[in-house]
């Protein structure tokens, strides 16, 4: 019950209920608990046995000393109505308080009405037996959906939507449509149940069933489910009728900001479109107002896309979204077309769909009504008409037994005698006739119940195919799992060929620093022998620079041991005296002196350079 309170509480479906929507649900649990008082008195409860009621009805309110409304009057009974309309007046609804009735408020007054309805239903029925798998909170949470779906005041639901008829009922095919949403909750394949029409067997019984009634057919649409999944399934559908839940489940989503697909939890309730992380609902990512501008865009399928995409276009904004499977697409794009299609109506969808679902079961039954009416009339009228024939073939047997015996006394009534059997023939012949219509008829009755045994075997064997087809769509899912594994697998192995390539990607670029390190060095020692080449060869140019240098040397030494050889040999003459002649030798005191003197300091060096280079080489 805290569960379903929490959950509700978030949507405001349950923050915008009005005024008069409160008071009606507040009514239907007052009624359940007084009805649990009354124990069939009358329809009338003692003031001693309401006053606990009052008094804690009272403390929800924040009113002291409750009870002591109903101790005025001079009766000591109180009738339904009497008792509401005195709650209502001075404890749910008084006059000169301020406080106003909310959600919360209605929600603890139900849990008071249930705890003392649920011991009456348990002691007082076979609910305990009718119902094994369901626990206390279960059967809180279909109450409440029982009060959302009694039976209400057609003729007057123009103006009231909310107005039940008392004593509150619910239609018989309403319970077995709520088992079968539970089966459908937890992915079991719904039940087809028969339509309930008028029949002379069930028209005296009437359509509306009571609470115990209502769980014990649930039970038998959910035969079979365990504990846990029953669990699951109600507060499913708990929260669909009283929440306003449309649909809910997992899809990806393409983000506007970070362009990725994204798997969100979607929750569709009557008016918006919410996403969330998980399934867990605690961190919303965001909402889509539906309503009627709301465009739905169904997208073909291609292999370079996601599958099962279709989009929801607003007035500002387009959202993308893929489905798991082509089923929940459909179902997504459905439902959501529904939403579009019913919002700006008053009141919310289930409570509309349930409206219009009374409508039609009562032009249905009332069509029915009609019709087994005329089977019965007709009926009778066969019966009369077989009774009259009855009747007119006794007279003809005593008309023709007066005849016989009239016919040895009266010859001349001979002639008259003939025409009456003639006319006794001809009404045979229509009687004959009449019998060969009725055969007919009983033909096509018997026709008529062949077809009727036939639609039933067709729906026996359209069973047996969903069951079928849920049995493949379990192996199809098996199998996929099976291929997600295997891709798993793949991936893993394609990440560690991956890291492998990566390591071998470090080895080549850490031997191809080593090459590039040793072609620097092969290029630097290919300069280096490079210069080593310019080097020698320049040192080769010197060298023959050298060799002719002392070729030219030998040369001159060779030409001045000539001269010196003939000068020995001639008279030496005496130097003119020369007044610029010093002790280091001539002076210079002219350009023209000073270019001879360095001539002859270069041949002096040569000379030198060369006699040197003789001592070195000897």
């Amino acid at each position: 019950m805290v569960e379903l309170q929490s959950k509700c509480a978030f949507h405001p479906v349950m923050a915008l209920l009005s005024l008069e929507t409160l008071v009606e649900d507040t009514r239907r649990s007052i009624w359940h608990a007084f009805t649990a008082l009354a124990k069939g008195k009358e329809g009338k409860v003692a003031k001693s046995s309401l006053k606990v009621l009052t008094n804690n009805i009272g403390q929800v309110r924040g009113s002291e000393k409750a009870e002591e409304i109903i101790d005025d009057g001079n009766t000591d009974t109180l009738s339904f109505k009497e008792y509401f309309s005195l709650i209502l007046d001075k404890v749910l609804l008084p006059n000169n308080s301020e406080s106003v009735l909310v959600p919360e408020t209605c929600t603890k007054i139900d849990k008071l009405c249930w705890l003392l309805c649920e011991t009456h239903y348990h002691k007082n029925s076979r609910l305990d037996q009718g119902s094994v798998v369901l626990n206390s909170d279960d059967l809180f949470k279909l109450w409440k959906v029982f009060n959302f779906l009694v039976k209400v005041d057609l003729d007057s639901a123009e103006d009231k939507l909310t107005e039940a008829v008392l004593p509150l009922e619910v239609d018989v095919e309403e319970s077995y449509r709520v088992g079968s949403l539970i089966r459908q909750a937890v992915g079991y394949s719904t039940c087809e149940y028969e339509l309930v029409d008028p029949t002379e067997e069930n028209r005296a019984g009437g359509f509306s069933v009571g609470f115990v009634q209502f769980i014990n057919n649930i039970c038998v649409v959910t035969n079979g489910l365990s504990a846990f999944v029953m669990r699951e399934a109600v507060s499913s559908v708990t929260e669909q009728f009283l929440c306003g839940v449309m649909m809910k489940g997992y899809m990806e989503k393409f983000g506007n900001h970070v362009t990725t697909w994204k798997r969100r939890w979607f929750r569709l309730t009557g008016n918006e479109l919410q996403y969330f992380t998980s399934d867990s609902e605690q961190e919303m990512k965001g909402n889509i107002e539906i309503n009627k501008k709301v465009r739905l865009e169904n997208l073909p399928q291609r292999p370079s896309h996601k599958p099962f995409r279709f989009k929801v276009h607003t007035a500002n904004r387009s959202f993308e979204m893929a489905a798991p499977d082509l089923r929940s697409k459909n179902e997504w794009l459905v439902v959501l077309q529904k939403v579009s299609d019913y919002s700006g109506q008053e009141g919310s969808i289930q409570k509309i769909e349930l409206l219009a679902r009374e409508r039609a079961r009562r032009v249905r039954r009332d069509k029915a009504e009609e019709q087994l009416f005329d089977k019965l009339m007709m009926r009778q009228k066969l019966q009369n008409r077989d009774e009259q024939l009855e009747h007119e073939l006794q007279e003809r047997k005593k008309d023709r037994s007066l005849l016989e015996k009239r016919e040895q006394e009266l010859e001349a009534e001979r002639l008259a005698r003939l025409e009456t059997e003639a006319r006794l023939a001809e009404e045979e012949e229509a009687l004959e006739s009449e019998r060969q219509r009725l055969k007919e008829l009983e033909a096509i009755r018997i026709m008529l119940e062949r077809l009727l045994k036939d639609e039933r075997q067709a729906k026996k064997d359209e069973e047996t195919v969903r069951n079928l087809q849920s049995r493949l769509l379990l192996e199809e899912t098996e199998k996929r799992e099976q291929l997600e594994a295997l891709k798993q697998e793949q991936e893993r192995l394609l990440q560690q060929e991956r890291e492998e390539k990566e390591g071998l990607e470090q080895q080549r670029r850490e031997q191809q620093a080593l090459l590039n390190a040793a072609q620097d060095q092969l290029n630097l020692l290919a300069e280096e022998r490079l210069q080593a080449e310019q080097q020698f060869r320049e040192a080769e140019e010197k060298m023959q620079l050298a060799e002719a240098e002392r070729r030219k040397m030998e040369e001159r030494l060779r030409l001045r041991e000539m001269t010196t050889s003939v000068a020995l040999r001639r008279p030496k003459p005496l130097a003119d005296p020369d007044p610029f002649v010093t002790h280091r030798g001539k002076g210079a005191f002219v350009d023209a002196d000073f270019g001879k003197k360095t001539e002859d300091s270069s041949a002096t060096s040569l000379e030198e350079e060369a006699s040197e280079e003789a001592r070195e080489e000897s």
